[in-house]
């Protein structure tokens, strides 16, 4: 049947009229059946048959009501069943959430402008007691020490574990151990932290804590009746229940940063931390070239000329003494394909360098080796001069003499 035409032709639109209010009256009608029945038993203390039953009722009304308006919406042109049906099925829980959450919240607020039987209105009385009232203001701090403390400990050791953990060859074993907290229950994590703050009095300790402090010699402390730490130490436990958490939702971010980015923000001269900054403000910037497992290449953000590539070892070495022989092999091969896949480029470049500087007093910035590819052009401006003025011509003997000691240097072993 074509769904345009469906109010058109067979069966008529008064027949299909009535079928839809059927279905309607049908889902009204086993809703509040069922309503009335859980409520019978419910008054007569039948508890586990009421339970069965809302179960059973529950489900089969939320299949029935999607399934027949679902049939209903279907039958309308294309166009309003396209508009109406996300409505049908994101509506109900919609409108649960605002019954459930939004209308206690305004209830609650319009409480709070009464007195304590709700009846007669007292405006801001209540507020100017729970901001002026000493064990009210202990409640916000409180509060505020969970929300700060709590919140940051959590992310920020989840962080951590996150970044080491993503870096061992024990991943899985670690974040399986960090995570585990999380399965367990607010009265599991109860029954175990007890048995770390416990206190008896009595010189024989079984709490974790105080057996710890007496093995230094301090005395054993009631650790949970103790004003201010008390609450430290309960947030503790949340932070031990949640830092599992945060590490896998961070691990989960961090996997999936391209290892070209974070290659090309350290040749940046970025840390690991400035590295997550710029990451979260998605502010790293990398236009990549090539990639290998030896090598990156990615063009310099700051350009001498259009087309400045650089190529980095993916391996960290501050300079070439670092760099092992087949990498720097390797960079330099790939520099001079990059080079010449350079100049048959739209670049149209009249000439290439290839620079690298090995050392802070030749002019390196940047303590990763890094080989600069920068295309040339006439009147550009970039010079590397080797002028008169810093160049010297020694005698044949001096330069001999140089050239032995480089050979020597060269043997294995110097």
């Amino acid at each position: 049947m074509n769904k345009t035409q469906t109010f058109g032709k067979s069966p008529s639109k008064i027949v299909l009229f009535f079928k839809m209010i059927l279905i309607l009256a049908g889902i009204i009608l086993i809703f509040t059946a069922g309503v009335r029945i859980i409520t019978f038993l419910d008054t007569n203390h039948l508890k586990i048959p009421s339970a069965l039953f809302a179960i059973v009722w529950g489900v089969s009304t939320v299949v029935l009501f999607y399934t027949g308006v679902n049939w209903i919406v279907e039958h309308f042109s294309l166009k309003w069943t396209a508009r109406i049906q996300p409505y049908i099925f994101v509506g109900p829980a919609v409108l649960i959430l605002i019954w459930a959450l939004t209308l206690p919240v305004f209830r609650t607020l319009i409480s709070s402008l009464k007195d304590a039987d709700a009846k007669n209105w007292v405006g801001l009385q209540n507020y100017k007691y729970a901001f002026t009232d000493d064990q009210m203001l202990i409640v916000f701090r409180n509060n505020l020490l969970w929300l700060i403390l709590g919140t940051f400990f959590s992310v920020f050791l989840g962080l951590l574990i996150a970044v080491l953990a993503d870096r061992s060859k024990y991943e899985k074993v670690y974040k399986s151990i960090i995570f585990t907290p999380m399965a367990i229950s607010f009265i599991g994590a109860g029954v175990i932290w007890k048995f770390i703050y416990n206190y008896k009095g009595q010189g024989v300790e079984t709490g974790l804590l105080n057996a710890l402090v007496m093995s230094f010699g301090g005395q054993p402390r009631a650790w949970l009746q103790i004003p201010f730490w008390n609450n430290i130490l309960l947030i503790v436990i949340m932070i031990w229940l949640e830092t599992g958490y945060c590490m896998v939702i961070l691990s989960s971010a961090i996997k999936g940063i391209p290892e070209e980015l974070l290659e090309a923000a350290r040749i940046d001269g970025h840390s690991e931390f400035s590295i997550f900054c710029k990451i979260v403000n998605d502010t790293v910037p990398a236009s990549l070239v090539y990639g290998d497992d030896k090598v990156l290449a990615f063009m310099d953000i700051s350009q001498v000329n259009p087309g400045h590539v650089l190529v980095i070892p993916k391996e960290h070495a501050s300079c070439l003494a670092e760099l092992d022989e087949e990498t720097g092999a390797h960079l330099f091969k790939m520099g001079m394909r990059i080079a010449a896949a350079i100049r048959k480029s739209g670049v149209r470049c009249e000439g290439v360098n290839l620079l690298l500087s090995d050392g802070e007093v030749a002019f390196q910035t940047v303590f990763h080796v890094h080989l600069h590819i920068i295309p040339r052009f006439r009147q550009d401006g970039f010079r590397l001069a080797f002028g008169p003025d810093n160049r010297t011509f020694p005698a044949r003997e001096v330069l001999d003499k140089i050239a032995k000691d480089i050979t020597r240097a060269l043997q294995p072993g110097e």
